[in-house]
């Protein structure tokens, strides 16, 4: 399994696979918004020609945020995102800090940051919004990366 650098040509490919994790996913264009820009970096799993996994990071040293991870269902649970995790993270140079925010309602990411090394550090009440309209805490996780 090997993970590679993503670009602005992997953005319709991102967002088709952000459709399947998140309730309200970012577009295209959005994904090719933050790839023109020097601060993000995206990494990814692409198994048979098809993107299965990726990770969306924004670094402002010493700071690194990871702002999305996302795993097509039928590969969730088999550790392409702790892959994801581990080998991006030695992509990057001058970072100390690696901030992240959960739904409080992701148990299995909750529990895969913290096996990782991620401590929670901050709630951030009601900021998430379901289709539903109810809402969940974001849960704010720190690693220590050096």
């Amino acid at each position: 399994m090997t993970v590679q650098r993503l670009s602005v040509e992997d953005a319709p490919a991102m967002a088709r696979l952000h459709a399947k994790g998140f309730d309200r996913p970012w577009s295209t264009d959005d994904f090719a918004g933050f790839l023109t820009k020097r601060t993000y970096a995206a990494f990814g799993i692409v198994r048979n020609e098809k993107l299965q996994a990726f990770i969306l990071y924004q670094q402002i040293p010493p700071e690194l945020e990871l702002c999305s991870v996302v795993v097509t269902p039928k590969f969730r649970r088999g550790g392409l995102a702790r892959t994801l995790i581990t080998d991006s993270l030695t992509d990057f140079e001058d970072i100390s800090t690696c901030y992240l925010e959960v739904n409080e309602n992701n148990t299995a990411a909750r529990l895969l940051y913290a096996s990782l090394g991620f401590e929670v550090c901050a709630v951030r009440n009601g900021y998430y919004r379901s289709q539903d309209g109810s809402a969940a805490d974001a849960i704010v996780m720190m690693l220590q990366v050096q």
